[in-house]
């Protein structure tokens, strides 16, 4: 799968979710989707059935 953001390849995590900082809390979203993880901008994607469900894009700095 392709990342929506930035169109890198994004890899499977759905096995390996709950160890993402990012699944803190949401741990059981990978019993509902394929959660799939862009290594190169850190977009989290969630696809259920061939279409993406939700996405959660990385938090950037606050401007000062």
């Amino acid at each position: 799968m392709r990342c929506p953001v930035c169109q890198t390849e994004m890899l499977d995590a759905t096995e390996t979710w709950h160890t993402f900082s990012e699944a803190e809390g949401a741990e059981y979203l990978a019993d509902y989707v394929t959660i799939w993880v862009c290594e190169a901008c850190r977009t989290v994607a969630g696809v259920g059935e061939d279409q993406i469900e939700w996405i959660m894009e990385p938090e950037s700095a606050a401007a000062e």
